[in-house]
């Protein structure tokens, strides 16, 4: 399994959106990210956590709420690690 955060550091472990162009069509046409904004608020969060904490590669996990479907925000949680 590769992971984004180590792509950078470990070249044998190409991630598969490095070697597969058709990879992007193929997570836009899967729920939930086939409809609503969940993919662009996904981008969202990604560029300004990069922003924001110059390359802290810790915090990569969001939660949801099922109550409100696809049609509710994403809740960006931090490691807490300094």
């Amino acid at each position: 399994m590769c992971f984004p955060s180590l792509s950078s550091c470990n070249r044998p472990c190409s991630p598969r959106w490095e070697k597969d162009p058709a990879y992007c069509d193929t997570v836009r046409k899967k729920p939930p990210y086939s409809h609503g904004t969940r993919l662009l608020d996904l981008i969202d969060m990604a560029v300004l956590d990069f922003l924001m904490s110059r390359c802290n590669m810790d915090r990569h996990h969001y939660e949801t709420f099922e109550l409100f479907g696809n049609e509710t925000f994403l809740l960006h949680l931090d490691n807490g690690r300094a």
